[in-house]
């Protein structure tokens, strides 16, 4: 993994993205690279920074109670990124989008971006908190990219844009409950 263009495209995403998608929709490769390269970092990140949040700022630390949030958060985060991606490209045609299955799991990476970097931080600060704000910004992440990686006309736009947030934010609430059925004794703190 290349740590500088990890960062760059990380920034890149967030400050200028209608530039940035053009480049990405130019990009060619398996999407598993891209998730073992880009998602998987940013989630092991995520997870990492879960735990290390609870351990410096939580005033009862349990090690077990903290490793088992930080799997529980790795865990959700890949699984909403893997199935969304999936299910965005297979609804493709539906919304008379370009069924291309690595453009579908850029869009929806990509577009989690903002729910990366503000999970990071809630996690490791909680009193961060209003970061959370930022996955808003994922909306418009998913509005600018959209047209260049699916090739989606613009009166299809919004409703497939609506569709794959929907299933994202869905598959992350499920796998948030299914996380407090399977352990219901550890509090289980949302993204």
């Amino acid at each position: 993994m290349d740590i500088i263009n990890f960062f760059k495209r990380t920034k890149n995403i967030l400050i200028t993205p209608a530039k940035e998608w053009e480049i990405i929709a130019l990009e060619t490769g398996k999407y598993s690279s891209l998730v073992l390269t880009f998602a998987l970092p940013w989630i092991i990140l995520c997870s990492l920074a879960k735990f290390a949040g609870l351990a410096f700022f939580s005033d009862n630390f349990e090690f077990l109670n903290a490793f088992i949030q930080s799997f529980i958060q790795f865990f959700t985060l890949f699984t909403a990124v893997y199935f969304t991606s999936k299910i965005t490209y297979r609804l493709a045609p539906s919304f008379q989008s370009v069924k291309d299955e690595d453009q579908a799991f850029r869009l929806i990476i990509y577009t989690c971006v903002p729910v990366f970097v503000s999970t990071f931080f809630v996690n490791l600060f909680p009193s961060l908190f209003p970061l959370k704000l930022l996955y808003l910004y994922s909306i418009y992440l998913i509005n600018t990219g959209i047209t260049s990686l699916m090739k989606t006309p613009d009166d299809q736009k919004i409703g497939y844009m609506l569709i794959a947030l929907i299933i994202l934010a869905g598959i992350v609430l499920a796998m948030y409950r299914v996380m407090n059925f399977i352990i219901p004794a550890l509090p289980v703190n949302a993204i």
